[in-house]
């Protein structure tokens, strides 16, 4: 269930979620406006969503997708 939207142009790092943060899979993606949780059902898919999201990020930041649309 989707509970809003985060835009990865505000996106400044992504790290690993605070320790008081007792679940499993979860990462932090850390705007200038907050920080949000995010639970993964697994590792895998953990890691796998962390790399996507960095590598939109930057490929956003360095204006390669925007040439290519």
């Amino acid at each position: 269930e989707s509970k809003g939207t985060i835009l990865l142009s505000k996106v400044i790092r992504i790290q690993p979620a605070p320790p008081n943060i007792k679940k499993k899979n979860c990462f932090e993606i850390v705007t200038n406006e907050r920080s949000y949780p995010i639970y993964a059902e697994n590792e895998a898919l953990m890691k796998d969503w962390v790399e996507a999201i960095k590598t939109v990020n930057e490929l956003t930041v360095y204006g390669k997708l925007a040439d290519e649309y």
